[in-house]
């Protein structure tokens, strides 16, 4: 009876909008054609028309609907349109699951990168207090070798009585230490 696309469409999301023009094939008096319509993915209930032959579906969500049609001259008996109109109202592009596994996947990224960051951080700390532990440690112990060597000739030349033999003792000392 009427006639609709039997294949289904795409609506992007700020197309939202449909505007329908109805035609029943009755010649002896289209303005007495009454129609009535039913949007599933919307509302199962039939709204009526009544003469008018336009539709206009405003601002509909995404999601997947059939728009149904029917005809009738009295009210009571009603003539389907052979095929209903099927169509989709795509989500916005922030609402489809390739852009939000892409934020999810950049936030991992971020998670990430600033976690390796923190360690790289936290790796670098630690190798700069363990080179200044290792700096403190060798000057330790160049002192407490100057301290040893200091005692040992204190020591050696506190037996000495003049000063030719303690000068005569540290020469010897510092030849045989020093391997001459």
């Amino acid at each position: 009876m009427l006639y609709a696309p039997s294949q289904p469409f795409e609506l992007g999301f700020r197309y939202n909008t449909l505007t329908v023009e109805l035609a029943a094939p009755y010649f002896n008096n289209a303005a007495k054609v009454q129609y009535r319509y039913r949007l599933w993915g919307q509302s199962a209930n039939w709204a009526p028309l009544g003469l008018s032959n336009n539709l206009r579906l405003n601002k509909l969500p995404p999601g997947d609907y059939r728009l149904e049609v029917e005809a009738s001259l009295t009210g009571q008996t009603w003539y389907k349109a052979a095929h209903p109109l099927a169509f989709t109202v795509l989500p916005p592009f922030w609402q489809s699951w390739p852009f939000q596994i892409a934020i999810l996947a950049t936030l991992a990224l971020l998670l990430w990168a600033w976690v390796r960051y923190r360690e790289n951080r936290l790796k670098k700390r630690q190798q700069e207090e363990l080179e200044m532990a290792a700096l403190k440690n060798t000057a330790l112990q160049y002192q407490l070798e100057t301290e040893q060597v200091v005692n040992f000739f204190s020591r050696s030349i506190s037996a000495k009585v003049t000063v030719d033999e303690a000068l005569w003792d540290v020469a010897q000392q510092c030849i045989s230490r020093l391997g001459f």
